[in-house]
């Protein structure tokens, strides 16, 4: 049995009493195509297999499951703000509609934000002075639709500093393979005059640098350059390390972050 593999970052590792992790498909119980530490319910899995996979990683991670609260992503650009009574929320079971958000911030010692993806990036969010911490699912409809500059608003409303936050980008589909039509480059003109910095063409389509837009982002949003680390991992390049959507063909398990203040501190 292979052991459950985490990313983490030195950003974020450096601030004291802050747990966080980003898992790969390594070290779990689910069979293929889900293989192995699939983290997310809404793929097919046998549940047991999903709540064995969450127990394992959490242990690797050093929280524990019943801490967590998560979500129901849509895509969306909606933010929730949760705390002590939330805790537990969406950790061994599904959500359901009313939970339906992409981005979650708490001031709550103890509570630990998680959030899935299969080539979306994840935006991992720490401000250690007001031990106010942040989550966002950042797939191109969010990120272009403004959930970086919202959670990043919502942790300041719980008394973050935007110039003290510190910001940590998951492995994503990377602007070598993240293939996407012109339209997007349209819809991302919209909001960046210098849209077009982030697509290289190829034959009539184009290459999305995603992270490098959900930097963007965040430095509009008034994190510092120096406070924001980048996995630089593409995980349709490692199909092998990360669970993939497009590698896939949509039949695959789904990879899980997570951020949180202890609350032994």
């Amino acid at each position: 049995m292979s052991a459950v593999e985490l990313v983490t970052f030195g950003n974020l590792s450096r601030i004291a009493g802050l747990v966080h992790a980003f898992s790969t498909r390594q070290g779990g119980v689910s069979a293929p195509p889900l293989d192995s530490l699939n983290l997310g319910f809404h793929v097919g899995d046998v549940p047991a297999n999903v709540v064995e996979n969450r127990r394992r990683f959490a242990a690797a991670a050093g929280f524990a499951p019943e801490d967590v609260v998560s979500t129901r992503q849509v895509h969306g650009t909606l933010v929730r703000t949760v705390g002590d009574a939330e805790r537990g929320t969406g950790a061994i079971e599904p959500v359901g509609e009313s939970w339906a958000c992409d981005a979650l911030v708490t001031r709550e010692r103890g509570v630990v934000l998680m959030s899935f993806a299969a080539d979306c990036p994840v935006v991992l969010l720490a401000d250690e002075g007001s031990r106010v911490a942040g989550l966002a699912h950042a797939g191109w409809r969010s990120a272009f639709g403004g959930i970086i500059a919202n959670t990043v608003d919502a942790m300041a409303a719980l008394g973050a500093t935007p110039e003290r936050i510190v910001g940590a980008i998951s492995p994503s589909a990377g602007g070598c393979c993240y293939e996407v039509g012109g339209e997007l480059r349209e819809s991302l003109r919209a909001r960046l005059p210098d849209a077009d910095r982030f697509f290289r063409p190829r034959g009539g389509k184009f290459l999305l640098d995603l992270p490098g837009v959900v930097k963007e982002m965040l430095l509009r949003s008034g994190v510092r350059t120096e406070c924001i680390e980048a996995a630089g991992a593409c995980t349709i390049c490692e199909p092998s390390r990360f669970f993939s959507h497009r590698a896939g063909s949509g039949k695959t398990g789904r990879l899980g972050a997570v951020v949180g203040f202890s609350a032994l501190l």
